[in-house]
């Protein structure tokens, strides 16, 4: 039995990384290219504001994020932002501070 157990770890280790592959992610870019995204090519922007212990930001990146057709509508229509709500860094944007 004890055989079993570990023959089962391995093969779940082993398949766990062909679940995930083929899957389509969202093309996220950092605040700092949009406003040089947006001169080049004008699109909606889809502003996502999280913090590392929102449960319902992770909640949102796991269940909404990952589906096909959502990721394809936003990677086709939306310029997608990720953006930390604690961080401390300046953002500039259309010149201004």
């Amino acid at each position: 039995m004890k055989h079993f157990q570990r023959i089962y770890v391995l093969l779940i280790l082993f398949f766990y990384p062909l679940c995930h592959y083929g899957q389509e992610r969202i093309n996220w870019i950092d605040f700092t290219q949009l406003d040089s995204l947006l001169a080049i090519s004008p699109r909606e922007t889809l502003l996502f504001i999280h913090t590392d212990w929102c449960s319902y930001c992770r909640k949102m990146e796991q269940e909404i994020f990952t589906k096909k057709e959502i990721v394809q509508l936003i990677n086709k229509r939306y310029y997608a932002v990720h953006l930390d709500a604690e961080s401390i860094q300046d953002l500039a944007f259309d010149n201004s501070i």
